[in-house]
């Protein structure tokens, strides 16, 4: 699976500022980060919020990902 980090670090960012980003902490990779996003967007029930313009947090994980949350 490739993923442009530079999008994956601005969804971190978004969530960062929840303060509930653990998403790069030690080694990991596409898959570990991916499911540690899906994680912290349904724990902190962020499905639904709009990040940016008309997309919700569920929509941007499944543009970068490629997958449902």
């Amino acid at each position: 699976m490739i993923v442009d980090i530079k999008n994956e670090i601005w969804l971190a960012k978004l969530i960062y500022k929840s303060e509930i980003c653990t998403l790069f902490v030690g080694i990991t990779d596409t898959v570990i980060r991916r499911n540690r996003m899906r994680q912290i967007i349904r724990d902190q029930n962020l499905r639904d919020v709009i990040v940016k313009k008309d997309v919700t947090y569920a929509q941007a994980f499944e543009r970068l990902y490629g997958c449902k949350l």
